[in-house]
């Protein structure tokens, strides 16, 4: 993405999630400590996982709060994206294209993907990319 290319990760993030939380009218928390380290691929990635993780969010778990954390350290960095709406089973949810794509884009960059939910329990969708 341009935004990508033009402002860095943290405030290519830090942008399309101020203008998700005003469009959708949702609660939406940030933390955002990443400085550098990760691959281009591996940027583009993280950044289109927190599109596609914020679009499932709404349209899907009837979300009033979503959190976005991406850190960095020595050991690597770490995306998290995490709501409280009504969650589901992961294991008897049919993964629509928005989960496989999420995971795919972490695996294809040398990623782990990992997802959290339960029914009542809002989602955590995780992606760590080692340093």
């Amino acid at each position: 993405p341009s935004s990508l290319e033009d402002l860095g990760l943290s405030e290519a993030l830090r942008r399309h999630c101020d203008l998700f939380a005003r469009r959708q009218e949702i609660d939406l928390e940030m933390r955002l400590d990443y400085h550098g380290g990760l691959q281009p691929g591996q940027e583009a990635a993280i950044y289109r996982i927190v599109q596609e993780a914020l679009a499932n969010a709404w349209r899907h778990s009837g979300a009033g709060q979503v959190g976005v954390e991406l850190t960095g350290d020595h050991d690597g960095v770490v995306l998290t994206v995490r709501d409280n709406g009504r969650g589901f089973d992961p294991d008897k949810v049919r993964r629509g294209h928005g989960l496989a794509n999420m995971e795919a884009r972490a695996l294809q960059n040398g990623g782990r993907f990992s997802l959290h939910s339960a029914p009542g329990e809002g989602a955590e969708i995780r992606v760590f990319f080692p340093g």
